[in-house]
C-alpha cells in the first residue's frame, strides 16, 4: 500500500480502509476518515481525486480534500495494484487478466480488454502507468501491451518471455513488477522468464537478457 505525494501532501490509506492526509514537511496529519472498506491496491492521487481499490471488487474516487466519496464503481475482481488516471478515465488492472477503463466523472465503465490467464499464477499484478499517450502494463501470460485510453485498443501486446516450462509451477512467468519506457525501449521483466526491451517504434524485441524478477 504505497502512499502517494500530491500538491505538497503525502496521502496514505491502510488496508482496513483508514485514509490519512499529511503535510508533506511536518508529518502533520491535516485530516483522516475512515472509509469501511478492505483496500486491496493502494492509492493514487491526481487530478484533485484519490482512487483505490477494494478486495471485494470496487474502484473507489473520493475528493482530495476532504476525502469525500465522488463515485465507486464494481470491477470484475480484487484491485491488487494502484489505479490511475490523466483526468479524462480511471484506469484499473484486476487479478482476473482484466484492465478496464472508467469515465472520469461518473464511474462508467467505457472499455475493458481481458487477457487470458495460465493455470496457475502468482497473487499480484503489473502496475499499469501512462507514458507517451498510451497505457502500458503486464500480464501473468508474460506479455506487455501499450492500450489506447480512450477506447482500450490494444496497439501492441507481445510476450517478455515464452512459456517452456514441463510443469505448472515451472511455466509461472507473471509480470508484477512495473514496467518503463526510455528512449522509445519498453523494459519489462518476468517471473522465471526475462527482462525484455522492446523497440516501441518497430514493435518487437531491441534485446533480451535471462533474468527473473
Amino acid at each position: 500500500l504505497i502512499p502517494s505525494v500530491y500538491e505538497g501532501k503525502v496521502y496514505f490509506i491502510s488496508s482496513e480502509g483508514f485514509l490519512a492526509c499529511l503535510d508533506a514537511d511536518s508529518g502533520k496529519i491535516e485530516w483522516s476518515k475512515r472509509t469501511n472498506d478492505l483496500v486491496s491496491g493502494g492509492l493514487h492521487v491526481n487530478f484533485k481525486t484519490i482512487s483505490y481499490g477494494t478486495l471485494d471488487g470496487h474502484l473507489v474516487v473520493l475528493d482530495y480534500q476532504a476525502g469525500e466519496e465522488l463515485w465507486r464503481a464494481p470491477s470484475s475482481s480484487e484491485i491488487l495494484t494502484p489505479p490511475i488516471t490523466d483526468g479524462n478515465v480511471v484506469i484499473a488492472q484486476t487479478g482476473d487478466g482484466r484492465i478496464a477503463g472508467y469515465d472520469f466523472r461518473s464511474g462508467d465503465m467505457e472499455w475493458f480488454h481481458q487477457t487470458t490467464l495460465p493455470r496457475l499464477t502468482l497473487r499480484g499484478t503489473s502496475r499499469p502507468y501512462f507514458n507517451q499517450g498510451f497505457i502500458f502494463t503486464g500480464f501473468a501470460n508474460g506479455k506487455v501491451a501499450m492500450i489506447y485510453p480512450d477506447s482500450g485498443a490494444i496497439r501492441f501486446e507481445i510476450p517478455v518471455t515464452i512459456n517452456e516450462g514441463k510443469s505448472e509451477l515451472e511455466r509461472i512467468i507473471d509480470i508484477d513488477g512495473k514496467s518503463l519506457v526510455t528512449n522509445d525501449l519498453l523494459i519489462a521483466a518476468t517471473y522465471q522468464g526475462n527482462i525484455t526491451a522492446i523497440n516501441l517504434r518497430e514493435g518487437m524485441a531491441a534485446w533480451q537478457e535471462d533474468i527473473s524478477s
